[in-house]
């Protein structure tokens, strides 16, 4: 698997009556909200676009995601996330970053190693934090719809 791809999946016991798109609703409207460039539903996936270059903060979740896609499929009283990331555009900011101080550095005669590291660094740490972050976006999405109290009348 490429190091630019970021996938896993999430189990939640949700219970018999929780409908998988009920869960696929409250993950559209948590994604909603953090702004992504496009956001769509096709064949019963969620499919967006985040992105390095939109006018979020740097602490935005889709902030080092170029594109991603979020499937679920109930599994008796469980529900099962699957999602890929793709991170296109964090390995392209990554290395024009770190090529123009690495040059900066070799041309002022300075460590221009330290680039090398500053790339490894940046990528590594995004996809460590990208990893440990978004399984967790997804299953409190999926708990705030299936914690709700039923609709009454």
């Amino acid at each position: 698997m490429s190091p630019f791809i970021v996938s896993g999946s999430v189990d939640i016991r949700v219970g018999d009556s929780f409908a998988s798109d009920a869960g696929r609703d409250a993950i559209g409207r948590a994604i909603s909200r953090l702004r992504p460039r496009q956001l769509q539903e096709k064949g019963g996936r969620i499919v967006f676009r985040g992105g390095v270059l939109r006018l979020v903060s740097g602490l935005n979740l889709l902030a080092p995601v170029t594109d991603g896609e979020v499937a679920l499929v109930m599994r008796g009283p469980n529900l099962r996330i699957s999602y890929t990331l793709t991170l296109h555009e964090l390995v392209f900011a990554v290395l024009l970053l770190s090529t123009a101080l690495g040059l900066a550095l070799a041309l002022t005669g300075g460590p221009w190693w330290i680039a090398g590291v500053l790339a490894v660094w940046l990528f590594g740490l995004n996809v460590l934090i990208l990893r440990f972050r978004f399984p967790r976006f997804l299953r409190r999405a999926v708990l705030s719809e299936a914690l709700k109290p039923p609709h009454s009348p």
